[in-house]
């Protein structure tokens, strides 16, 4: 099935794969073909018992937790918990091979623990949200207020043409956060005013409703030994995935590199 010369993959079904990897998948999702497995016996027996739902399962629940606690800690300011997660956020990234989310978790810690002055983190760990509506619980990432702000700077400056220069590109990058807030108050002062047809809200109850029967209709929280899903082949917990060997290396690296680039 493999032609050499257009290194293709041909299937019978005049489906053409350049990658062996779909290859198979779509043999194996198509045409029902079954791929034996290299390994042991002792192996291959554990691996038939295991319930692989409930592996998934567990690994989504315990993700989706962490997702729904650090966007609560960012929403609410809470340095404490924040810094926690980033732990087990830098192992996650880890796992999945983003090197630039790991070094940047990384990077987080090292100026709380090591780098800054007691002083500093301090102001570091409890000054990583920003709120620019007011109330509880509206706080939003540093990152995300910097990216609104470069959207609605470029705005301006693409709104000068052949006007723009360097000066007047740094008076609209020093005072964008200020209009904005000028701009806010007015059009608070004028929201009496009658306003116009608002889009209306989704109802997301029935949407809850549909996915719970889904879930109960397919048996996810029952145990059922050697159940897998077909679309998670194989499926491991991201965690079990950290080489911790490797992991403290590349720390341990970053640790000397940290020695003579930051001090």
């Amino acid at each position: 099935m493999y032609d050499s010369q257009n290194n293709r993959y041909s299937c019978t079904c005049i489906k053409i794969y350049k990658t062996r990897g779909h290859f198979k998948r779509h043999l194996e999702k198509e045409h029902g073909w079954d791929f034996a497995l290299n390994q042991d016996s002792s192996n291959s027996t554990v691996y038939s018992k295991m319930e692989h739902v409930a592996v998934w399962r567990a690994s989504f629940i315990k993700l989706s937790l962490l997702l729904r606690d650090t966007e609560d800690a960012f929403h609410y300011g809470d340095g404490y918990r924040i810094f926690r997660n980033v732990k087990f956020e830098m192992l996650c990234a880890d796992a999945a091979h983003h090197a630039k989310y790991r070094l940047w978790l990384w990077h987080m810690q090292a100026y709380e623990s090591a780098i800054l002055t007691q002083r500093q983190a301090v102001e570091y760990k409890w000054n990583c949200t920003a709120n620019t509506h007011g109330g509880k619980g509206k706080n939003i990432p540093n990152d995300n207020l910097v990216e609104t702000l470069v959207q609605k700077i470029k705005k301006k400056l693409r709104e000068q043409v052949s006007n723009l220069t360097h000066n007047s590109a740094q008076r609209i990058a020093l005072s964008i956060q200020i209009q904005e807030e000028l701009k806010e108050n007015v059009l608070r002062q004028f929201s009496n005013k009658e306003k116009g047809r608002s889009r209306p809200t989704v109802n997301r109850d029935s949407e809850l409703h549909n996915l719970i029967t889904e879930l109960q209709h397919g048996e996810v929280s029952d145990v059922i030994q050697g159940r897998e899903f077909h679309a998670f082949r194989r499926f491991s917990d991201l965690f079990s995935k950290v080489k911790a060997e490797e992991l403290h290396k590349w720390i341990s690296d970053q640790k000397f590199r940290a020695s003579y680039e930051m001090f």
